[in-house]
């Protein structure tokens, strides 16, 4: 196999593993790892981090309803906003500055980590 072709399946394997272990939040680990390991740029990597949870969601989602009661009184509402905020979200993607973004992203992912560390 191509190293590139492992370097994906590797970067693959390990959104699968963030987002069933932790029900989501992969592409906070995703996008850094498009973009250090497979060197891609800001705003296709973000893109390219949506491409790749949409499957992994729907295999987590699986497992999840074989083994967990679903709240679907609260998931399936809370699903319609994701969908709708994700398409205003890629229509920003377009317009937004690449350094904005980026700046916008590492903030974001601070502000996370520091929450769960401190306030959780």
């Amino acid at each position: 196999m191509k190293k590139s072709l492992l370097k994906s399946l590797a970067v693959g394997a390990a959104a699968g593993v963030i987002s069933g272990l932790f029900g989501g939040g992969g592409g906070m680990v995703v996008v850094p790892m498009l973009e250090n390991v497979l060197r891609m740029d800001e705003k296709r990597s973000h893109a390219t981090a949506i491409l790749i949870i949409l499957p992994v969601t729907v295999a987590a989602l699986i497992a999840y309803l074989t083994h967990v009661e679903y709240p679907f009184s609260i998931g399936l509402p809370v699903a319609v906003g994701g969908i709708v905020g994700g398409a205003l979200g890629s229509v920003a993607l377009k317009k937004i500055n690449s350094k904005i973004l980026s700046t916008a992203f590492y903030l974001l992912t601070i502000f996370v980590g520091v929450k769960y560390l401190f306030f959780n």
